[in-house]
């Protein structure tokens, strides 16, 4: 999703009417975008007598990562999930394992 997003976040970033003009006539993106978000996971309730975990991703543009519960039937459960795209100072920070 994150290249369907990227005509849209060009209007963070500039002011000029060519790229107000190009995110605003990316219905394909729009298309995309609406897609994905129809495809969506199902959020589950937490259930605080369970354990919990959280998994990250990083990529050279965004972060994201999700809390997860596992379920009665031995199954992955979403409870929430974040992401971003990364502001330009911070894709220059250093990778640190």
């Amino acid at each position: 999703m994150p290249t369907s997003t990227s005509p849209s976040l060009a209007l963070r970033s500039s002011k000029s009417s060519a790229a107000l003009s190009a995110a605003l006539g990316s219905e394909r993106a729009q298309r995309s975008i609406k897609a994905t978000l129809q495809r969506a996971p199902i959020l589950a309730l937490p259930d605080e007598s369970k354990p919990f975990s959280v998994v990250c991703d990083t990529s050279d543009y965004a972060i994201g990562c999700a809390l997860l519960q596992t379920d009665e039937d031995g199954h992955e459960r979403v409870i929430s999930f974040q992401s971003r795209q990364l502001e330009a100072v911070e894709r220059s920070y250093p990778v640190h394992d």
